[in-house]
């Protein structure tokens, strides 16, 4: 599968996933970041406990948090697996917040756990109605 299969694949599912409230799309402001990493071999026990004690902050200190979840996604067809994360704020000003204490560990800590990083930011695709 291409990663831009893979990923189109991934945001469906995800679009659709019942805690989501796909009908009802965000509000606007709202910013949505994806990210999709794949980490070292043998490094993921460490990036489990990083990401535990990450989202332990946000969920203390980050006010604007809506939704922060992390998955694994294993190709089908073997591979390594990709971390991917989806992280939604209610506002631009509560994302940049967080990006002063997370931006750091990511830049430092994610990459010196992981082979590859990417990051989007996500914009909902309004469709007309059937």
């Amino acid at each position: 599968m291409t990663g831009m299969r893979f990923v189109s694949i991934l945001l469906l599912a995800l679009a659709s996933a019942p805690s989501l409230h796909a009908a009802q799309p965000a509000p606007a402001g709202h910013v949505i970041i994806m990210g999709q990493l794949t980490l070292k071999p043998g490094r993921e026990a460490d990036f489990r406990t990083l990401i535990a004690e990450m989202g332990a902050r946000t969920r203390r200190e980050d006010h604007g948090n809506l939704r922060y979840d992390f998955y694994t996604a294993t190709p089908m067809q073997g591979g390594a697996t990709t971390w991917v994360f989806v992280e939604e704020w209610q506002d631009q000003a509560s994302a940049l917040a967080h990006q002063k204490w997370a931006g750091p560990l990511v830049t430092s800590e994610w990459r010196a756990l992981s082979d590859s990083m990417e990051f989007k930011r996500l914009e909902l695709v309004n469709l007309p109605a059937p």
